[in-house]
């Protein structure tokens, strides 16, 4: 597991009621470590978690 997997299931964790994709993607950047220290990460792994989450709603 890399850290951003365990930083997806710990934003989850601790915010269960937040589906929207974009929250959850926002929460977990803003949380991750390395954009903290000024790396960049891999968003790619980031994909197929989206693709799970609640669709948005229609426009």
């Amino acid at each position: 597991m890399t850290d951003l997997d365990e930083a997806i299931g710990a934003f989850m964790r601790d915010n269960p009621s937040v589906t929207n994709p974009a929250l959850i993607l926002h929460g977990i950047l803003e949380a991750h470590p390395d954009l903290r220290e000024g790396n960049e990460i891999d968003l790619d792994i980031i994909g197929l978690f989206v693709q799970c989450c609640e669709p948005e709603p229609p426009r």
